[in-house]
């Protein structure tokens, strides 16, 4: 019989850099027997960690689900970059989207003067986008852009159609490999720091802001809710 665990120690093991605000965005796949509550849990972390972040569904069936775990204010602050929002425009992204918060400035999206963060309806309806994307199939590769990938990486591995590059565990990379190693060792070491901390029995907003106050104090990095 399949060992099973709580969906909420499977987003803690998937998603902490998320969850602890060092990563924008996380997608992972969850095997429905090895969280057999899978639906009940899903609504009630929802209901959790609305303050917190979002979790969006992309794709279910009736062994696996994949799942969409984003931070609302990392993604809109990442967005506010003019080179990420004109290379989501040209992979079909509307400019009035990625622009929406600084119409007064321009309609395109791509002056400089329109480095704002980006409005909640705007930045849902790019998300909702990207799932559309990712359900239509196939991988969207743009999407590394919101897992916080540096742009080189992303835009070298659709150019390079996954070739050549140096790889690390999460991606490929075209551009600074020692800036991504440093990176994806930072996502390691709070996912392990996070999961060393697993505590079952805490309210799931009360260990993690628990775990982000422990953090702060033994690495002295900001992170807040």
């Amino acid at each position: 019989m399949a060992t099973t665990c709580s969906l909420r120690r499977i987003v803690v093991e998937k998603a902490a850099p998320t969850l602890m605000q060092m990563k924008s965005a996380s997608l992972f796949s969850v095997r429905k027997s090895k969280c057999p509550n899978f639906s009940t849990e899903l609504l009630e972390l929802r209901e959790s960690l609305r303050s917190i972040c979002q979790i969006r569904c992309l794709e279910e069936d009736s062994e696996h689900a994949i799942l969409f775990v984003y931070r609302r204010e990392l993604l809109a602050s990442l967005l506010s970059s003019r080179d990420l929002r004109n290379f989501l425009a040209r992979y079909g992204y509307p400019p009035e989207l990625l622009c929406a918060s600084a119409a007064e400035h321009c309609s395109s999206g791509a002056c400089e003067s329109c480095r704002h963060l980006l409005n909640a309806s705007s930045l849902e309806a790019i998300v909702s986008i990207l799932a559309a994307r990712y359900q239509a199939g196939g991988f969207p590769h743009e999407i590394g852009i919101f897992f916080d990938y540096p742009l080189d990486d992303v835009e070298g591995f659709i150019r390079y159609q996954g070739r050549a590059g140096k790889g690390l565990a999460l991606w490929k990379v075209y551009g600074d490999f020692d800036y991504a190693a440093r990176k994806l060792k930072q996502f390691s070491e709070i996912s392990q720091f996070l999961l060393n901390r697993y505590n079952e029995a805490l309210e799931f907003k009360q260990f993690l802001c628990e775990g982000i106050q422990c953090y702060r104090q033994q690495m002295g990095d900001i992170v807040c809710l």
